[in-house]
């Protein structure tokens, strides 16, 4: 029997990594079973094994005080494994007037870390799903959101990092715009599956 090396994937991003469930008075969390990653894992089988960061409100980390968290949360990774960075949201959402050019500065800093630290896992930047554009009031972060998006596919490209965009996935989402709806969970995970086998390098 051939061995085949399992490969780490660690999913690090915001309050739709964490599997945030937006229903209710102050949110909660969908159940283990139904988020995404969890499901990404049951999909992709024993060659995988998944991992997740998530946290709500979690922007691009600022170099270098803010790397330091990402560095310690990928420490299980080993060589040819993944740190999946989806982040990029709260960076637009947040702000009174968002801008994709300051946010993409803030990733062009961390492709840099990476490519000077030199870890021994490859990096692979996913672009976010889009913020709706539901409302009046979301035009302009929808707007901004799918300009990042681009922006992100640009980088990578120039930068030679691995990227995955989410734009097209059509992920339905909840009341507020930004956060995953329910219903939404396992076509995202399905898509992601199948994105990252075409994505990532694997010896076989």
């Amino acid at each position: 029997m051939k061995y085949t090396k399992k490969t780490r994937v660690l999913f690090y991003g915001d309050s739709n990594t964490y599997g945030y469930d937006p229903r209710g008075m102050v949110g909660g969390r969908y159940p283990e079973e139904k988020r995404w990653t969890h499901l990404v894992g049951d999909i992709l089988g024993e060659d995988y094994i998944i991992y997740e960061d998530g946290m709500n409100g979690r922007q691009i980390p600022g170099y270098p005080a803010g790397v330091e968290y990402m560095e310690v949360s990928a420490e299980p990774l080993y060589e040819d494994d993944v740190l999946a960075f989806m982040l990029g949201t709260n960076d637009i959402l947040l702000s009174s007037s968002p801008n994709a050019d300051r946010t993409i500065v803030k990733l062009e800093r961390i492709i840099k870390w990476y490519k000077n630290a030199r870890p021994p896992y490859w990096l692979l930047v996913i672009a976010p799903v889009p913020i709706s554009d539901s409302a009046d009031d979301l035009e302009i972060y929808h707007e901004e959101s799918l300009r990042l998006n681009r922006l992100m596919e640009e980088l990578c490209k120039k930068e030679r990092i691995l990227f995955i965009d989410t734009t097209d996935w059509n992920v339905p989402l909840a009341f507020d715009g930004v956060h995953f709806a329910e219903e939404g969970l396992q076509g995202f995970a399905e898509k992601m599956a199948d994105a990252l086998v075409r994505t990532i390098p694997r010896d076989e």
